[in-house]
């Protein structure tokens, strides 16, 4: 058997929090995460000679990507300016980019040549949240409001098996599968208290 786990895990926080803020200008809190996951797995059997017999076990490519994205602004009191554009903005931006290959591969060459490839497995799993918030605080501002949460998830997965016999052969090729579970939380939210914009 031949297997790879690739797990991230990153927490991205920007947070005001019983904050009392005045400014001419705008207000900018960001949290952008950027997590990229590149795999590739193989396993190879060759056989060569008068009776061979070539057998590849199973291969595992396992993907894992957990993330918590935030910006906040809570419990606070702002005054804002910047009357041409944004006086705030909440912003939290998260992309998630899997590549996976996984291969398995067996040759055999003779007169007599038995040839297997086995189980070949892709698993992609993406999970986490996204959240952009506003939450009890009293904003005046004389430009506008933005709260924004945006979560982009870019997976390319390739998985296969392959069995060559030269010779009075027997070839068997396994089964190729992949499986994607995508279980991110993407929220937006503004709760609580006035805002004038």
């Amino acid at each position: 058997a031949n297997a790879v786990d690739n797990y991230m895990k990153n927490d991205t926080l920007a947070l005001v929090d019983y904050a009392d803020i005045t400014t001419e200008g705008k207000l900018d809190v960001q949290a952008v995460s950027d997590a990229k996951i590149s795999n590739y797995v193989g396993a190879l059997s060759v056989g060569v000679g008068g009776t061979a017999g070539v057998g590849v076990s199973a291969t595992v490519g396992l993907n894992e990507i957990k993330d918590e994205i935030r910006a906040a602004v809570t419990n606070s009191k702002l005054n804002l300016g910047n009357p041409s554009g944004i006086g705030l903005n909440i912003n939290a931006d998260g992309t998630h980019a899997m590549t996976n290959l996984v291969l398995g591969v067996g040759v055999g060459a003779s007169f007599l040549a038995g040839v297997e490839a086995g189980a070949v497995v892709g698993l992609n799993d993406i999970g986490g949240s996204t959240v952009a918030e506003l939450l009890d605080t009293d904003v005046d501002t004389t430009g506008s409001l933005t709260v924004l949460a945006d979560d982009d998830v870019i997976v390319k997965s390739h998985v296969g098996t392959l069995s060559v016999g030269a010779g009075t052969a027997g070839v068997g090729v396994g089964a190729g599968v992949n499986v994607d579970d995508y279980s991110r939380n993407t929220r937006a939210s503004v709760r609580g208290d006035k805002k004038k914009a």
